[in-house]
Parts: structure tokens; sequence; C-alpha cells
């Protein structure tokens, strides 16, 4: 009976290739989509979860104050350096902590190398590691995270000037030597501090965001000094606030919460600025979805849009499952013949029923045989949403969620048309009768149809509002000018004077329009640095963010003076200079009034004493932060120690990208003359701009490929029921033509309906999208408006798609040849 079943399905499939084609294409789409996210969930599901006693292991992070904004709350991944100790001698169900830095990037190593002409190679740590590639930490570091040791053990990070390596560093380092040969050789950091091997660790095989390779002893950091001048607290007294990433891990059954109240009750008694802030405890199992730590260096999944995505895979599946329903049935009166005289010739329904759901069970693995081989162009194609890590191997999950997708695809778009033929009268069926008991689910169809269509409209709404903010947030006037600004950041432990050297050689060269020393760019992820200032001596502090620049910041961003004037050049902070939004911030009347006052910062060795600064002017606001802010208050004055970040403005005469080349390439010659051996950290301000922008780019560009795809399912889903409705109509529209018919009347009698399903299918869209859009565009302080002409462009659009998809076949069926239909009559 099975192999019956088989060879009448086939031959069912190869009758109706067009229909067969569709059903292939449609759902062949979904699975793809569905597999893809499939393996983009696990990717992401899959990070630091072999670490023992993981499910114990939380980062210690700090919430504190307010920013500018009204609200505006700081979430901090580091927290003192003095708190891995306290938590050691006061808290109690703590079976292990630890306490470390991530070591700045720019600091290169020097390895010894007799093949090289000075005898030393130099290596700056990689850039690819997700966390840091070098830490400072202790013994400790090694009792939380398990490391398999090759060569030493943990005890050699309690000495000074240890460094401890892993194998493929160790090897990128030193080559092929055994590690008990590496054990004992040299690297020379910043060409002043020599450190020893002490060690190698296996690299870890499974996937973690605190990947590293370099681990520094920090007792090295007491003997040289390097923090000694920050003393903070009264445990310890060696590195300074917010400075250490802090993990513990809890003994089996201790209770978070407890732990939780014992950290703040300890840090409140020893720490007097923590009396306004709040620790908090996050679980390592969910560090790679911390979006609320925006500082860490990990890079964070935000899970709710991830569960977005999945949702989309799955609705896009549901659309390609629904075409289906609707072809399977839109034949259903080609097959009641076929039902019927089974069904006489004692045929159950349940036989009927398995006939048909095998016949979908054939098409769902041809398109699923597609959908795997679209995976890896699917991949490439959306490389900027998908992590470098994520591959398609059929491994064992890989083939179970295939087979799992192949039974309940098969079961979604196969048990109604299976249930509707399976259920055909055979009296009526073979009576010729069955049209008219066809035509019952014409209803059904329209529903489907309309369905398809809203979601597709939808998402040309969503996609036209996105692609319209994007363009406005990267496109509108932010108040400076960034064409051609290169920014350059130098090295925070070199001098004034070396830092005055580059500046004065950069202003020197032809291709250099201007240069300005500054503390940050005027747009940045971060912000200027928030200082506490207040309007009056006895006022109460409040926290903006200071800038910290020399005179040349406010013409070299042609940022316009609305009253006083700019910055004088002085080397210490004698005046400021503040946005419209501090004058209102503050408390003045207006711009002008601002002028001449004070604005009071507290005294560093004497906290009751403030110190008076004067408002020399006030300028336009401009965006320091993304369009999701309102512009934020700033104070600016020179600074001149804080001043390490240099804006270069290229005079690119007219030559487009290769002047802007040319410019770049004389600035980067210069920074090697003054800056040798070191690697230049730099970009260009409209690419800081649209790197800030980037989520919402790829939301655009995901939103953009949905509406395409869901537009593409839908249309070949409406070409096949209008074929079918078409054909059903040949001999009407032939007795039309015969009785005077034009072909615009047939044409536009074949279509109103289905333009009517499109039209109503835009009435339900539009509520919905407005709504959802509205929430979306919600979340920006400058945003774009929403208004009746981008509604009837997208439907306009829709109705259009709608048109070219069914248009053609009125066409065709209305050019026929009346004879070729009627000669039988």
């Amino acid at each position: 009976m099975f192999g019956s079943f088989w060879k009448t399905a086939w031959r069912n499939i190869v009758r109706h290739p067009a229909f067969a084609l569709i059903n292939v294409l449609g759902l062949a789409l979904g699975i793809c989509f569905c597999l893809v996210i499939f393996l983009v969930v696990r990717y992401e599901f899959s990070f630091d979860r072999f670490h023992p006693g993981g499910e114990r292991t939380y980062l210690i992070g700090r919430r504190h104050g307010t920013g500018p904004n009204a609200g505006d709350t700081i979430n901090e991944s580091k927290v003192v350096t003095a708190l891995p100790e306290g938590i050691r001698r006061e808290v109690s169900g703590v079976e292990a902590v630890t306490g470390f830095f991530d070591f700045d990037r720019g600091h290169p190593f020097k390895v010894p190398n007799a093949r090289s002409r000075s005898g030393f190679t130099d290596v700056t740590p990689s850039d690819n590691s997700p966390w840091g590639d070098v830490l400072v930490a202790d013994a400790s570091y090694f009792s939380l995270f398990h490391y398999q040791w090759l060569a030493g053990t943990p005890a050699i990070l309690q000495k000074p000037f240890q460094v401890v390596l892993s194998a493929s560093r160790a090897r990128q380092y030193y080559g092929d030597l055994p590690n008990a040969e590496i054990m004992g050789k040299q690297l020379i950091l910043d060409d002043t501090v020599t450190f020893t091997v002490g060690g190698v660790v296996k690299d870890w095989t499974e996937r973690s965001d605190l990947v590293s390779n370099v681990f520094l002893s920090e007792s090295t950091m007491e003997v040289t000094g390097y923090k000694k001048r920050y003393a903070l607290g009264k445990w310890y007294s060696r590195v300074p606030s917010a400075d250490v990433w802090t993990f513990l891990r809890l003994s089996p059954g201790t209770d978070v919460g407890r732990v939780l109240e014992q950290l703040q009750t300890i840090a409140k008694a020893n720490m007097s600025f923590f009396t306004k802030q709040q620790l908090s405890m996050l679980p390592l199992m969910d560090l790679h979805f911390s979006v609320d730590y925006p500082r860490s260096p990990i890079r964070k999944v935000h899970r709710p849009t991830l569960y977005g995505v999945v949702a989309l895979a799955l609705f896009i599946l549901l659309l390609a499952v629904i075409n289906f329903i609707n072809l399977s049935t839109a034949q259903s009166i080609r097959r009641s013949r076929e039902v019927g005289i089974r069904k006489v010739l004692g045929s159950g329904r349940a036989a009927l029923a398995s006939q048909f759901l095998l016949e979908t069970f054939i098409v769902v693995g041809f398109a699923l045989m597609l959908a795997t081989a679209l995976v890896p162009v699917m991949l490439r194609v959306f490389s900027d949403y998908i992590p470098e890590g994520v591959k398609f191997v059929l491994d064992g999950t890989a083939v179970f969620f295939l087979l799992g997708i192949w039974v309940v695809t098969t079961l979604l778009a196969g048990f109604y048309p299976a249930r509707v033929l399976s259920g055909y009268r055979p009296v009526i069926s073979l009576r010729g009768a069955a049209e008219y008991q066809g035509n019952s689910a014409w209803n059904l169809r329209r529903g489907l149809i309309i369905f398809q269509f809203t979601v597709s409209l939808g998402f040309i709404i969503c996609t036209l509002v996105v692609g319209r903010q994007v363009s406005y947030m990267l496109n509108t006037d932010y108040g400076i000018k960034r064409d051609a600004v290169l920014l350059l950041n130098t090295n925070w432990n070199d001098s004034l004077s070396k830092l005055a050297v580059l500046q004065n050689k950069l202003a020197g060269l032809p291709r250099v329009a201007g240069v300005v020393r500054q503390s940050g760019p005027p747009f940045n992820d971060w912000g200027f640095s928030r200082r506490n200032w207040a309007a009056g001596a006895g006022d109460s502090l409040m926290l903006v963010e200071m800038n910290e620049c020399d005179e040349s910041f406010i013409p070299f961003y042609g940022i316009r003076i609305v009253a006083g004037r700019n910055l004088r050049h002085t080397d210490s902070l004698q005046e400021l200079v503040i946005n419209e939004s501090a004058t209102r911030y503050f408390g003045f009347a207006s711009p002008e009034k601002a002028v001449g006052q004070f604005l009071y910062y507290p005294n560093n060795d004497n906290k009751n004493k403030r110190t008076a600064v004067p408002i020399a002017g006030v300028v336009a606001d401009f965006h320091t932060a993304s369009f999701q802010e309102a512009i934020r208050p700033v104070v600016m004055g020179n600074v001149p120690q804080e001043e390490r970040w240099l804006g270069i403005r290229l005079a690119v005469g007219g030559r487009g990208a290769e002047g802007l080349k040319k410019g770049m390439d004389d600035v980067l010659r210069v920074f090697k003359s003054v800056y040798p051996g070191r690697e230049a950290d730099y970009g260009f301000m409209d690419e800081v701009i649209a790197s800030f922008y980037a989520e919402e780019q790829k939301l655009s560009r995901l939103v953009c490929s949905a509406m395409i795809v869901t537009v593409f399912i839908s249309c070949m889903g409406l070409f096949g029921v209008a074929l079918f409705a078409v054909e059903k109509r040949t001999r009407e529209v032939s007795i039309r033509k015969v009785l005077g018919a034009s072909v615009r009347q047939i044409v536009v009698l074949l279509c109103r309906d289905f333009i009517a399903l499109v039209v109503l299918a835009m009435v339900i869209a539009t509520p919905i999208a407005w709504w959802y859009m509205h929430r979306w565009l919600d979340g920006f302080a400058y945003r774009v408006s929403v208004g009746i002409p981008l509604f009837l462009a997208a439907g306009a659009c829709g109705i259009s798609v709608a048109l070219l998809t069914i248009g053609w076949q009125a066409v065709r069926v209305a050019r026929t040849n009346p004879v070729d239909h009627l000669k039988a009559e």
C-alpha cells in the first residue's frame, strides 16, 4: 500500500509542476530562514557554558548616579579593587573570588628574537579577543576559571614580573620551542618592564567571552608603583576605583540575595561613595547578553532581539505553510473525482488523508534539500548580522532539528488539505458537483491571502519608516562640521610636549586644514567625561559632561557661538564655554545672562571647598550622543593633560576619496615619526557616527530583507491561487468575449477580487504598523514623522506588486481565442 501511495504522490507532483515548484520554493525559503536562525541561536547560547560551577559564578557590577538627563542610570561592569579582598574576608557562602583588569591593547611587547636585526620582535596584543588579550591577575583567577597547565602552576602569578602565556601565544612568540624551554624566556612591556615566562596554559576549545592569552602578575603593579598613587578604602591601597573585573563563585546552596545584601553592607561601610550606588550580581551565563553594561568590551547580544528574529523566521515559515494550504485547497476540485473513485473502491478517510500527507511529506523533503543548499548562501548574504563563528555543519543537533522541521512542517502544511480532500463525498464528487463544494473553501483562501498581504504590507511600512529614520540620523545636521575629520587617539602616558610636537607637525602638513586637541571626539559612544558642577557656591552638585579641549575646538567644528566669546589659549582651566542645554540645566535665564556667571567644581584636595570658573561664552547645542537621547548639557574648558585625542581636518581639495587617502597617509607617516613602533588608533568622524547607528542600519537591512521574502512568498501564493482561479474561468471569459467584452473589461473582472483583498489587507496592516513604528520611534528623542503619504506609498507598492503578479495571467487568458475553449460545447 505504501508503494502505491508513493507512486500516486509522485505522479500528482509531476502532473502539476508549477504548483509543486511554488510550494517547494516557498517552503524552502521558510525552512532556510529557520535553519539559519537556529544556527545563530545555538551559537549565541553556547558561550561560557563549560566552566566548572558556572551556574554559580557571577560578575559583580555596580549601578550608580543619574546623568544629565533625568532618569539616567550608569551601569559599570567594574568595581573598586578593594572589593575582592573584602569579599574574601567578610562575605560568607563564597567558594572563590578573583579581581583582575584587562590591560590597554596600545602597549606593545618586545620578544627577544635572534633572527631580527635589533634582536627583538615587536608584538602588539591581538584585537581579535572580545574580552582582553592581556589580563593583569593573580593566582585566584585560575581558581575560578579552569585552565589545563602545560608548564608551571598558578602560584607563579603571586611573584612580581611573571607572565603566563596561552599555548597559541607561546607558539606565536617562540615558535616550536618545547614548553619547558619557553619557561624563563622574557617579554619586555613598553620598553620598560621585563617579564619572565612562568607558565603556559592550554587554550580553551569551547566558546567564551573571557578568552585571554597573556596573564601578567598583579604583584608587579605593587612593586613598580604603577598604582601606588591611588589610595581608596580601608582594605586596600593600590588600585583606583572602578578598575577591576570581579567574579565570584558561590558555594552550593547559597542564596544569591543574601550574598548581595552582604556585599552592599560592606561596600557602604568601607567606601563612602557607595552610599549612592547599588552593587549587582550578573550570572556568568548571562554575561553574553549583558547589554545593560555598555562599557564592557565583551560582544553582547540583545536577547529580546534574538527572540524577535526567531519569531520572524517562524513567521516566514508560517507564510510558506499558508501558501501550501492555499494552493492545496485551490486544487481540491481537480482531485475530487479521484477522491470519489478511491472511496467507491473502498478507501477510507484515514487512508486518503495518509495519501495526501505523504505528498506533502515529499514536497517538504524537496524543500528541505533546497533549503540546506541555500544555507551557505544565506550565511554569506547576511554576514553583517551573523557572528563569524556561526558555521553550517550537519552534526547531530542540526540533523535532529531538520528532521523536526520536516515532520512539523508536513503536519502544519498537510493536515488541513488532507482533511478537506479526504472529506469529499463520492456521490457529489463523481456527479461533478464538487465544484460547488470546493467553492466553500474560497472564504478560507481569501482569509489566508489577506493575512499574507497584511504581513507583507506591514513589513513594507516598517521598511519605509526605519529607512527614513536611519537616513535622518546619518544625514541630518549635528551642529558640527564633520566632513573629512580624522580622529587620532594618542597615548595617555606620554608627555604633553610630545603631543605638542605631533600637533605642530600635523598642522604644518599641506593636506591638513586644521588640528584640535580634545578629550574625546564630539560624538562618541561613551560621551565626554562626567564631572560634578554647580551654578552657585552652595548649590547641589550636578553631573554634567565635560569636554576638555583647546581654543581651536569651537571654530574647528564650526560650532556657532550664541553669546559671549570663544575660549582663550591657557595652560590650565581658567574659563568655560557651555552649550544652550547647560544654560537651561544650571537655571540661567538666557545665554546672554549666563556669560560672566560662575560654575563651581569640588576641589580635589579638599572636597568641602569649591573652585569657581567663569563662563566666557555659550554655544548652540550640538549632538554628542545618539539621537535616542536629548542633547546633553556640555561644559568645555582647556585642561591640557586630559586632551589626548586629536581632531584633524583633511584638505581634500575636490579630490574625494583619493584626497582623503593621501591626507591620511601623510598623518600616519608623521604619527610614526613621533611614536615609532606604535600602531595608530584612528578613524573618520563620519565612520564613528555611522558605527554608532550600526544596530539601526542592521535593523533597516533586516526588515528590508524580511519584506522582500514575505512579499515574494505572498506573491507566489497569490500567483498560484490566481493561476487556478483564472484557469477555472476560461469558459466564462470566452463566452464574455463572444458577447463583446473587451480585453480591458475582462482583465478588470479577473483582477478586481484579488485587488480588493490587497486593499483590505492594507486597511488592516496600516494601524498595526503605525502602532509598532510609533513605539519604536518613541525610543528616539529626534525622529521622523509618520504621515499619511507614507502609508499611501506602501499601499501603492503592495497593489502594484499584486497587479504584476496576477495581471499578466489575466491578460493572457483575456487574449485567448474563444473557439479553443467553446468548441467542445
